[in-house]
């Protein structure tokens, strides 16, 4: 009965020292419209590639905000598409990753996972493909000052980023180069 009791009092003293020096966990949500060049080689035989500028739209979610490195989920689209120089069909990706963040001001985002891809027009054979999938994103985290009169702005940052995202299926291989600017409103 004595051991019991003094290892409750032993755990009611350790367990809040312990609490208070481990960093608090969190979860930080992102949106980031970006611009890339979105290009494509098409075709097995007579490869034959097409790109274009392209608008995409992202969004992040990352874990263990507060320590230097932490897991992170991308979902990346761009709905306007290649054109395929062989045939009537465009494809139009969007990117589902899965990484870890690591840096607290630079920072770089290595990522794997699968790119869905959506395959339209008259010649397109299938209309849904799944891919393998990789992605790497460099960036700086920039903490805006607070607003006059509002303390709410010391919870929102931006942060620039560099990114190229792959992915390849028989027959094509796709990329994305460009940047995104992610904004993040934390709680």
């Amino acid at each position: 009965m004595r051991v019991f009791i003094a290892a409750t009092i032993a755990a009611l003293i350790v367990t809040p020292a312990a609490a208070q020096q481990r960093p608090p966990t969190g979860i930080e949500v992102t949106l980031a419209p970006g611009l890339v060049w979105h290009g494509a080689i098409f075709g097995d035989d007579d490869p034959k590639s097409a790109g274009a500028a392209r608008l995409t739209v992202a969004g992040l979610v990352r874990a263990h905000i507060h320590r230097l490195a932490g897991f992170t989920f991308e979902g990346a689209i761009e709905p306007m598409g290649i054109t395929n120089p062989h045939f009537d069909e465009h494809l139009h990706s969007l990117h589902a990753l899965a990484g870890v963040e690591i840096g607290r001001r630079l920072t770089v985002r290595p990522a794997i996972g699968v790119a869905v891809q959506v395959w339209t027009g008259r010649n397109a054979e299938s209309g849904v493909g799944i891919a393998p999938a990789v992605g790497l994103a460099i960036g700086h985290r920039h903490r805006p000052q607070p607003g006059p009169g509002s303390g709410r702005w010391q919870f929102a940052h931006i942060s620039p980023e560099v990114i190229a995202r792959a992915s390849m299926t028989h027959g094509t291989f796709s990329w994305m180069a460009g940047v995104q600017v992610p904004f993040t409103w934390r709680r």
